[in-house]
């Protein structure tokens, strides 16, 4: 009895933290410009916070476009469901990758950039497994996920031309620490997750030299970005560390990156 309570408080409180209600149905992959970034948001669906970078993108930086989808609409759950179901998940991701091959064969020479957030990092795992192997994105890019530190990677590194990065944060004991281990990770791991932990890689892995981590740092907080949850979206921070992801081949950033 005690142990349900426990959790019931705990999914309480990540409620209060992640649950707005998604309202915008996910549609097609469409893009305005030849790079093109889609969104994908975390549990509880499409909200100002990944809108927030769809907005700097597409008001502030030229070239670029961008897209939220919304994974969440499709066999709509309860907000702890976006979490912990996977076979619904994985019927989400493959929509989601339905939609990128049907994007792609319209677009064979476009550039296309992943942002994952929390729970939307294990959609973008599961949608990679499904895609063509020869099917391309330029980088995939984890803002605090809800992945387990040493999960397998490959089907995204097979398909990013560039690799990944990852951005994680000690801070984010709440929800990537006690929350995935609690509840679990997308992947299905009761852990913390990577987006707190930051990824186990193998230094001598084939895709080691392709992974990219920045580490939460004080000095990040200047960006509105204090390691919490959801400040990896804090518009300073977007614009300094990740937008010139999409516009340079090297992006500016002198915050703590590691290689593993």
């Amino acid at each position: 009895m005690m142990r349900f309570q426990t959790k019931a408080v705990f999914a309480m409180s990540i409620f209060s933290v992640l649950g707005l209600v998604s309202c915008t149905p996910p549609g097609p992959v469409v893009n305005t410009q030849r790079k093109h970034v889609i969104v994908l948001p975390g549990i509880g669906g499409v909200n100002h916070v990944p809108m927030r970078m769809v907005n700097i993108i597409n008001e502030e930086v030229e070239g670029v476009s961008a897209q939220a989808w919304d994974w969440t609409d499709i066999e709509p759950t309860m907000i702890l469901g976006d979490l912990v179901l996977e076979e619904r998940n994985r019927r989400r991701a493959a929509k989601f990758a339905e939609s990128l091959v049907e994007w792609r064969s319209r677009h064979p020479e476009d550039q296309l950039f992943i942002v994952a957030l929390s729970g939307g990092g294990g959609i973008v795992l599961f949608a990679f497994e499904q895609l063509p192997e020869n099917f391309e994105v330029e980088e995939v890019l984890f803002i605090s996920v809800a992945l387990s530190p040493d999960v397998d990677l490959t089907p995204i590194m097979k398909r990013s031309k560039r690799g990944l990065f990852n951005y994680y944060s000690h801070n984010d004991i709440i929800i990537l620490g006690a929350g995935t281990t609690l509840f679990g990770t997308t992947d299905r791991k009761h852990r913390a997750s990577c987006g707190l932990t930051g990824l186990k890689v193998d230094e001598n892995s084939e895709w080691a030299d392709k992974i990219e981590q920045l580490r939460w740092e004080p000095s990040m907080r200047k960006q509105g970005n204090w390691g919490f949850h959801l400040d990896g979206f804090a518009k300073n921070f977007i614009r300094k560390y990740v937008v010139p992801r999409f516009v340079h081949s090297k992006p500016h950033a002198d915050g703590a990156a590691t290689s593993s």
